[in-house]
C-alpha cells in the first residue's frame, strides 16, 4: 500500500491494515478463565457430598446421587468449554490465522458464534443442574413405552416413559430392559432427572 510519494520516492507500509486486533483474544481469555472457574467449582462441590451407598431410594440417597452426577457433568462441560477457548486463543496466535484473520463485522460474528457454542455446551446441562441443586427429589413409577437410540460420534440410549419423560441410560441398562418394564423416576422441581431399575433399587418401607 502506498502511503505517500516524496520527490518520486514511493513509501510503502504493508502493515497498516494487517495489525492484529486483540480485543477478541481478551474476550476469549476472560471466558476461558470463567469456564475453568465454574468447572473447578463443581468438581470441588462434587467432593463435598457424602458418599452415600445402598439400594434404598431415600431422599438423602437420591439427592446425593443426582447432585454428584450433576456436578460431574456440569464441571466436565465447563472444562471442555474452557479448553475450547484455550485452543481458539492458541490458533489465533498462529501465523496462518494472523494472515487470514477477518476484521470488522466478520470478526464480531466469529466471536459471537464461538461464544454461543460454549454457552449452549454449558447452558443445556445447567438447566438440570439448577433443578437438582435447588429442589428435593420426588420419586414416582412409570412404564417404558419406547426404547430408542441416537447416533452421532457415539451412540446414546434413551427410554421414553408413560409419564412423558425421556431419559438417557447406559448401554447395559438399555440392553437389559424391555418395553413395559416399570422404573422409579426421580423428579427435581418437576423435571425427570434419573430412572432407577426396580430389580436393583427399592423404595423405603
Amino acid at each position: 500500500m502506498i502511503l505517500y510519494s516524496d520527490k518520486g520516492k514511493e513509501v510503502y507500509d504493508d502493515n497498516i491494515n494487517s495489525a492484529p486486533k486483540y480485543w477478541h483474544i481478551i474476550v476469549f481469555a476472560i471466558l476461558m478463565v470463567l469456564f475453568a472457574g465454574i468447572g473447578i467449582y463443581f468438581i470441588m462441590k462434587f467432593r463435598s457430598y457424602d458418599n452415600i451407598t445402598g439400594y434404598v431410594l431415600t431422599t438423602e440417597y437420591v439427592s446425593s446421587y443426582c447432585r454428584k452426577t450433576a456436578c460431574v457433568q456440569q464441571g466436565m462441560f465447563s472444562c471442555v468449554a474452557s479448553l475450547m477457548m484455550f485452543f481458539t486463543i492458541a490458533s489465533e496466535f498462529s501465523k496462518r490465522s494472523r494472515a487470514r484473520r477477518a476484521g470488522g463485522k466478520a470478526l464480531a460474528i466469529y466471536v459471537a458464534g464461538t461464544i454461543l457454542i460454549c454457552l449452549i455446551l454449558t447452558g443445556y446441562p445447567a438447566i438440570k443442574t439448577y433443578k437438582v441443586m435447588t429442589n428435593e427429589p420426588e420419586i414416582s413409577t412409570a412404564q417404558i413405552t419406547d426404547m430408542y437410540e441416537r447416533r452421532g460420534r457415539s451412540t446414546s440410549y434413551y427410554f421414553k416413559f408413560s409419564d412423558g419423560s425421556n431419559l438417557s441410560v447406559s448401554y447395559n441398562e438399555y440392553s437389559n430392559a424391555n418395553c413395559g418394564d416399570t422404573y422409579y423416576i426421580a423428579y427435581f422441581g418437576g423435571k425427570a432427572v434419573k430412572c432407577f431399575n426396580p430389580y436393583t433399587y427399592s423404595l423405603p418401607e
